[in-house]
């Protein structure tokens, strides 16, 4: 997957009017429309790549050590925003890719990404899934002013 990823930006990163590289899941629709999403992508300088510490068994390969050690591993969302700088480095990088090549089964681009560009963490986060009834104004509301 990250083979995948790596090879959309590369060429994305060809036109250099393309500023963000954004990375979405098919089972995840924003709570917000897509002029507010766009322009508040669009306005800020950072990257945005969920992550959180999980070392549950299985998701780690202590062979990946020292070069990835254990407290640096997360595990991702699907979502992510990379701006230019940060798509020309996961593009570019010679160091982490390999090693997810070989020592890793699942591998989206925001596991490749490490903690190294990200501020906060979650720890044992997950999505929540909501059913068409459970979608009520109220509730978009209530997720809407989460601050995590």
């Amino acid at each position: 997957m990250i083979q995948a990823e790596r090879i959309l930006i590369q060429h994305a990163l060809m036109d250099p009017l393309n500023e963000r590289f954004v990375f979405l899941s098919d089972s995840c629709i924003p709570l917000y429309n897509f002029s507010y999403t766009y322009d508040y992508i669009m306005s800020t300088p950072n990257s945005f790549v969920d992550s959180f510490a999980d070392t549950k068994e299985g998701r780690y390969n202590p062979k990946m050590d020292p070069l990835i050690p254990v407290q640096s591993w997360r595990k991702g969302s699907q979502w992510a925003v990379l701006n230019r700088k940060h798509a020309d480095i996961a593009v570019k990088d010679e160091r982490l890719f390999p090693m997810f090549q070989l020592h890793c089964k699942k591998k989206p681009l925001p596991e490749f990404w490490r903690d190294q560009y990200v501020e906060r963490e979650r720890k044992g986060w997950h999505p929540v899934t909501y059913k068409l009834a459970d979608a009520t104004p109220l509730l978009i509301q209530s997720i809407k002013l989460f601050r995590n």
